[in-house]
């Protein structure tokens, strides 16, 4: 049977929960040049310095902007710190305790992650903000005050993104932490944060552009962040769901952003019986197919860009895809059609 991804185990104090890896949708690097700079992220430890200003001096060393000094901090942490209920129990708030402390256990809950990650930024130079509010976080319970889980703004060339080392850092599952390190989650856009995140006091003013209400947040599926991933805009997703939010979103599997982009498909998950466009770029797919029940309907290909103009039946809608060398297809796109 096909399964989503979306649904995974919560991590406990302040309810954080990490996602599935993702590549990023936001700002990010070019992939040679993050490499470089991921093999220094892996050099530096901890306890190879005296102090937390040692260390940062040290991490940042090559970085040549801004952009890259953030993505160092971020790196850093979500390489180096873990999930750990027990850990976050006794650490209780990290304001009481010794930044040093805190980078040698190098683990706890996400009011850590954010509250080092602040640390870091601050060290290197850079403006940072430590954000408590409510992200999409499947089954975790709200706490006080609205509040289910902590994260960081940061200021980059003038710029206000929003960073969340924890769920960069991976997700917890069957009590272990799973380390599943993602980019998806460094220097989002505001708008692109309001799909996961939601800041009460809506701290850059994202949430008001989007017209979007506590109510309406709770209502988003957990999904949406990672349809932006795959290339469908924050604001056509929040107008979908504002239209029918009874309808839901398209469903989307486990394929990693760099394999394919959604240019252009039906984004409500429940679809009527009438003509639907389809254009997914792609080259890491050989084939992409259209199925429903025994009826295998392929897409044309011009290029890296898969098209189709399709008209369903009643019932399951799967857009499917098979690799190069590989002879069973994958899911990508699920609907119900009414």
């Amino acid at each position: 049977m096909l399964r989503s991804v979306f649904s995974v185990l919560v991590f406990a104090l302040l309810f954080c929960r990490g996602p599935i890896a993702w590549a990023a949708v936001g700002l990010s690097l070019e992939s040679l040049r993050s490499s470089v700079l991921f093999e220094h992220v892996r050099s530096i430890k901890a306890a190879q310095h005296s102090d937390h200003l040692s260390l940062v001096n040290k991490l940042v060393a090559p970085a040549k902007n801004d952009t890259e000094k953030a993505w160092l901090v971020y790196r850093w942490v979500t390489h180096n710190f873990r999930h750990d209920n027990r850990l976050a129990v006794r650490v209780g708030k990290p304001e009481q305790h010794a930044l040093n402390d805190l980078i040698r256990l190098a683990g706890g809950s996400c009011e850590v992650y954010a509250h080092v990650t602040s640390e870091l930024l601050r060290a290197a130079g850079l403006e940072t903000k430590v954000v408590k509010g409510r992200a999409k976080s499947g089954f975790a319970p709200v706490g006080a005050q609205g509040i289910n889980h902590v994260w960081n703004l940061v200021n980059v060339d003038g710029q206000w993104w929003v960073m969340d080392p924890t769920w960069g850092a991976g997700y917890v599952a069957s009590g272990r932490f799973h380390r599943e390190p993602s980019d998806l989650f460094f220097l989002m856009s505001p708008e692109l944060s309001t799909l996961s995140h939601y800041d009460p006091q809506d701290t850059l003013g994202a949430q008001l552009a989007q017209q979007l209400t506590s109510r309406q947040f709770s209502g988003l599926p957990d999904g949406a962040i990672y349809l932006a991933a795959l290339g469908i805009s924050p604001a056509d997703i929040h107008a979908q769901f504002k239209m029918d939010s009874r309808a839901g979103l398209v469903e989307t599997f486990n394929q990693a952003a760099g394999d394919l982009r959604l240019r252009k498909v039906p984004i409500s998950r429940r679809l009527p019986k009438t003509p639907q466009v389809f254009q997914i770029e792609s080259s890491a797919f050989e084939e992409l197919v259209l199925v429903q029940g025994r009826r295998w309907v392929p897409m044309s290909k011009t290029g890296r860009l898969y098209h189709i103009e399709f008209k369903p039946a009643s019932g399951e809608l799967l857009v499917m895809g098979r690799r190069p060398k590989q002879s069973e297809f994958e899911a990508i796109l699920a609907y119900e059609v009414r």
